[in-house]
């Protein structure tokens, strides 16, 4: 049996196939929800176990990256990696791959592995991000602080435009954060916890501030409200470097 992992966190696709079988086309998109998680689970073991008497054929790569390469530019595409495995569930196959990054592929230190912090994020009431603001957001702090949270996170949605309208919007709502990212950093950091903020530079939605003051960094295809932010171009890159910086260093 043969577990594949394509190393690429973005759009991805993947073609299976077996001897005298049809092909199969699996395409990623995250994050999946419960049922399509379950169902690509299910088609997975069902479809793509490799016997002895069987020849599996497979092709992977980035989906929708089509491009060329100057003369003297270089690119590494994704790495593709290959575990075969033993046991009667998919299961087996999981966890002998999960023992093999944990091996030789999770980071260490002095021979240790590097244990994440465990951080949190705060939805109140199960709504919607949007329904996110300075006061449940405090209270939601001294909440995770009591039960051993090591970091608060704040994910999407702390911007003005919201998720995901607001995608290039890099300064918080007024009218949620009245004082801005640093009360809930302030509080999170007096109580022994770290403080992490959603940002997606990648990606810049019309009618953003990035979009308004820099429309000569970004890239935009068929019209669409997303456009991809040129991180290739070095005014560019230093630009977001700086703001994220900034970020980081104030709250």
């Amino acid at each position: 049996r043969l577990a594949v992992a394509i190393g690429w966190s973005g759009q991805w696709e993947m073609r299976l196939r077996r001897d005298a079988m049809a092909t199969s086309s699996l395409q990623g998109k995250f994050p999946l929800a419960p049922d399509e998680e379950r169902e690509l689970r299910e088609h997975m073991e069902r479809e793509f176990v490799c016997r002895a008497d069987r020849s599996l054929h497979l092709e992977a790569g980035q989906q929708t990256t089509h491009f060329k390469l100057h003369p003297g530019e270089r690119v590494r595409t994704p790495r593709i990696l290959l575990v075969l495995w033993e046991g009667e569930h998919a299961s087996c196959g999981h966890n002998q791959l999960r023992r093999l990054l944990l091996e030789h592929y999770v980071p260490k230190r002095n021979g240790e592995i590097v244990t994440p912090p465990v951080a949190e994020p705060a939805i109140p009431n199960g709504q919607e991000l949007d329904a996110c603001n300075e006061e449940n957001q405090l209270e939601a702090i001294t909440r995770m602080a009591s039960i051993g949270t090591e970091a608060y996170w704040h994910d999407a949605a702390w911007f003005a435009g919201a998720f995901p309208f607001g995608v290039g919007n890099w300064t918080p709502k007024t009218e949620a954060y009245p004082n801005g990212m640093q009360a809930l950093a302030a509080a999170a950091h007096e109580r022994g916890m770290g403080f992490v903020l959603w940002f997606e530079p990648g990606r810049v939605v019309a009618g953003t501030e990035t979009d308004r003051e820099h429309p000569e960094w970004l890239m935009r295809e068929d019209g669409g409200p997303n456009a991809l932010f040129d991180i290739g171009n070095p005014e560019a890159r230093a630009w977001l470097a700086g703001r994220l910086s900034k970020c980081i260093s104030d709250w």
